[in-house]
């Protein structure tokens, strides 16, 4: 989480970019940013369609995965 934010602020400050960090710690006060399998797929299917010619979109994955069945 920490690593995420602390990009997130800099894409922020530095360039001016709309940034979504999604994270545990931040999910204990904002529940949608918990960064579950569907909550990551919405967000990137939204920040896709709205990205327009000329954007550039930046996902960036900080932590550790897993697998869940289904």
């Amino acid at each position: 989480g920490r690593d995420a934010a602390a990009v997130g602020r800099i894409l922020q400050a530095e360039y001016g970019l709309d940034v979504t960090v999604m994270s545990q710690e931040l999910a204990r006060s904002k529940p949608h940013l918990a960064p579950d399998s569907r909550r990551v797929k919405r967000r990137l299917r939204d920040m896709l369609d709205s990205a327009r010619p000329g954007d550039t979109v930046v996902f960036l994955f900080s932590g550790h995965g897993g697998q869940e069945p289904g």
